[in-house]
C-alpha cells in the first residue's frame, strides 16, 4: 500500500439511493482521492455499476483487507460484503434488503477501525426507514455504533460548515419531548468536554464554546422554563472548572448570531434540530457531520439519500467531497 497513513474506509450507503453514485464521483477527483486514500465497504456489484454509470476510469478490484489495498489513482479497492439481491431492487425505493447491506457495511468497517487497520470512516447516507424495515431498532447510526460497542459510549455528533462547528445534547433522533426530558446536567457536562477536545484535534488550542439555553430568553432567570438555572448553567461552570471556555446559556435566538459573527469556535445546542436549522441556513451545501466519543473517527454528510434522484446520475458529490478531505486530516 503506497501511503504513509492507514487508508479511509468509504461505506456506499445505501444501495438504491445516491450514496454508490455521489462515492463514485467524489473520488473521480484525483486530489480528493489522495486526500483520503479510499478503501470502498459495499457490494462489488453495486460500486462496479456506479463506476459505469458515473463514466469513470476506475480500475476496480477487491481486497479482503486495507493493507491489501493499493490505494494510487485511478485503481479502486473494494471490501466487498456481498448481497446478490441488490442489483435487481428499484433504485429509490427503501427496502429491507438495502437496510440490512447498509448495517452490515457499517459494521464492517467499524471493526476495521476498531482494528486499527482503518485511519477513519466515511459514509454514504443511510435511510433509516429501510434500516428499520429491515428488523434492526435503531433510529439512527448512533444507535448502530452503540450496539456494536458494548462499551455504551457517549457519543456527541458535530456539524462542520467552515468557520462554523455546531453540536447538539444527545440522543439525537428523538421527539422533541423525549430530548427535553433526556436532558441532565451530566450530558451537557459531557458533550463540553467533549467538544472542547475535538476542537482542539483539529488545531484550535483555546476554544471558546457558546452554549444555548433550551427555553426563550434562556429562561429569563425562571420565568420560562428553569432547566438553564437547574441543568445547563451549573453543566457549564462544572467544565470551566475542567478548563473548558465555556461560555452562556445564550437565548437560542442570539447564541448563532453570535456564532456568525466569530465570537465562538463552536456552539452546543440543546436539542437536534436547534443546531441543524442554524447550520443549514448558514451552509446549506457544506456540512459534514463527525462524531465523537470513541477512537474512530466516523464522517458522513448532512443530506439523505435523496430517493428522488437516485439512479438519474444528477446528485451533486459536492458535501461529500467535503468529508472525504476531512477525513483525510485526521485519519
Amino acid at each position: 500500500m503506497i501511503s504513509e497513513k492507514k487508508p479511509t474506509g468509504v461505506v456506499i450507503g445505501d444501495a438504491v439511493g445516491i450514496g454508490p453514485e455521489i462515492t463514485v464521483k467524489a473520488l473521480m477527483d484525483p486530489s480528493v482521492y489522495r486526500a483520503c486514500s479510499p478503501v470502498l465497504i459495499g457490494d462489488l456489484e453495486i460500486v462496479r455499476r456506479a463506476v459505469k454509470k458515473a463514466g469513470s476510469n476506475f480500475q476496480v478490484s477487491t481486497v479482503t483487507s486495507p493493507r491489501e489495498a493499493d490505494v494510487r489513482y485511478p485503481k479502486l479497492n473494494v471490501i466487498s460484503v456481498s448481497y446478490p439481491e441488490l442489483t435487481s431492487l428499484p433504485m429509490g425505493k427503501a427496502t429491507p434488503e438495502s437496510g440490512k447491506a447498509f448495517v452490515s457495511w457499517f459494521q464492517k468497517a467499524y471493526e476495521l477501525a476498531k482494528a486499527g487497520e482503518l485511519g477513519a470512516v466515511v459514509y454514504a447516507p443511510l435511510n433509516k426507514e429501510a434500516v428499520y424495515a429491515a428488523g434492526y431498532p435503531y433510529h439512527d447510526e448512533l444507535d448502530i455504533i452503540k450496539d456494536f460497542d458494548k462499551g455504551d459510549p457517549f457519543l456527541l455528533v458535530v456539524s462542520i460548515a467552515g468557520q462554523y462547528r455546531f453540536a447538539s445534547i444527545p440522543p439525537l433522533h428523538v421527539s422533541l419531548r423525549k430530548a427535553c426530558e433526556a436532558l441532565n446536567r451530566e450530558s451537557v457536562f459531557r458533550s463540553l468536554l467533549l467538544l472542547d477536545e475535538g476542537i482542539k484535534q483539529i488545531g484550535i488550542m483555546k476554544p471558546v464554546i457558546g452554549v444555548s439555553g433550551l427555553n426563550p430568553h434562556a429562561g429569563e432567570s425562571g420565568l420560562h422554563g428553569d432547566e438553564e438555572i437547574r441543568i445547563i448553567g451549573p453543566a457549564i461552570k462544572l467544565a470551566r472548572r475542567e478548563g473548558v471556555d465555556a461560555r452562556g446559556p445564550y437565548p437560542p435566538d442570539t447564541v448563532f448570531v453570535k456564532a456568525k459573527n466569530r465570537e465562538f469556535d463552536a456552539v452546543l445546542g440543546m436539542y437536534h434540530d436547534q443546531t441543524r436549522i442554524a447550520i443549514k441556513l448558514l451552509k446549506f451545501k457544506k456540512i459534514i457531520y463527525t462524531t465523537l466519543g470513541i477512537p474512530t473517527h466516523f464522517f458522513s454528510v448532512a443530506h439523505g439519500t435523496a430517493y428522488d434522484i437516485a439512479g438519474k446520475g444528477v446528485a451533486d458529490p459536492g458535501n461529500f467531497k467535503l468529508a472525504l478531505r476531512y477525513a483525510g486530516r485526521v485519519r
